[in-house]
């Protein structure tokens, strides 16, 4: 890591923790009030290797001290008891999730969901073929290792078919990539898919649009937005986590204090700039996405 990166990490977990306080005393006062503040935290993954293992435990431990797990799919989150809801969710499918991660989630009974590209069952990611990429070695999960996932806490979601950028595609196209995808997996799953991602976060309007109108029920974007389903919408944001984010980091993270970053537009994406952080780095460190505002510098995601 680069001091320049190093730098950018330090900054970006100072301004969340101040962000915070006014954010949990906020809350505080809302529930003394008689009012709802219910919230929920949605994390999202690549992968989880054997020697990040232990460091997800931990993770997970922590996340049932500070929060109170529930299914990507829920319609309702419980009632506020002081602590936030949270979602887990991993992105592409990988096979070293369901070796390494899926074990530690069903000893503490955390639900999850899992983002499938549909076309890119029982292979390599093809999206990253002749790349250095760290992730390049993986596998996608099979349709027979899908079938065979505990369907009680693990959820399979849409991750598109190719991994491909929605919003490039022509309505035709995006439709049937939506729609496609959607049937492999639930012909794997033997059961409904109703979730999607949309792979590198990119989104707008026209795919949330035309998600609806294939049958999801919920889009999640990587805008780390907290999650409200009592606003009516269907895309929700997530926060990026790593096995390997600093213990300050992912508590801060799971507390939905790094929500400051869609508030703040692009003035993230300039300090990345100015401290010459690479674009994938700068994603993987805050979980930023490609919504509007953000600068050139934030846009070349994984």
């Amino acid at each position: 890591m680069s001091a320049g990166e190093l730098l950018y990490r330090v900054l970006l977990l100072a301004v969340s923790a101040g962000w915070w306080l006014p954010m949990w005393l906020s809350g505080r006062l809302r529930a003394l009030a008689g009012l709802d503040d219910s919230r929920c935290v949605a994390l999202y993954y690549h992968t989880v290797r054997q020697t990040d293992r232990a460091r997800f435990a931990w993770q997970m431990d922590e996340l049932l001290r500070l929060a109170r797990p529930v299914a990507a799919d829920a319609a309702e989150f419980p009632a506020d008891d002081r602590r936030p809801c949270a979602m887990v969710t991993f992105d592409d499918g990988f096979r070293c999730v369901v070796r390494n991660a899926l074990p530690e989630l069903l000893r503490r009974g955390i639900p999850a969901v899992l983002f499938v590209p549909a076309g890119c069952l029982g292979t390599g990611p093809a999206w990253l073929a002749g790349s250095a990429h760290s992730d390049a070695g993986e596998e996608v999960l099979s349709a027979d290792e899908l079938r065979m996932l505990p369907r009680e806490l693990v959820r399979v979601g849409s991750h598109s078919l190719d991994h491909v950028r929605l919003p490039t595609l022509s309505d035709e196209d995006l439709r049937r990539q939506l729609r496609e995808s959607r049937l492999r997996l639930e012909h794997a799953v033997g059961g409904p898919v109703t979730l999607l991602s949309p792979p590198h976060g990119a989104c707008d309007a026209r795919v949330i649009n035309l998600a609806r109108e294939a049958g999801y029920t919920r889009v999640f974007t990587i805008k780390p937005e907290l999650v409200r389903p009592a606003n009516g919408r269907i895309d929700c944001g997530r926060c990026l986590v790593r096995p390997t984010d600093w213990r300050l980091e992912f508590r801060l993270k799971v507390l939905g204090a790094y929500s400051w970053l869609p508030v703040a537009g692009g003035i993230h994406g300039r300090l990345a700039s100015a401290l010459g952080i690479r674009s994938d780095h700068a994603e993987r460190t805050q979980g930023a996405g490609s919504w509007p505002g953000l600068s050139g510098a934030m846009r070349n995601l994984r």
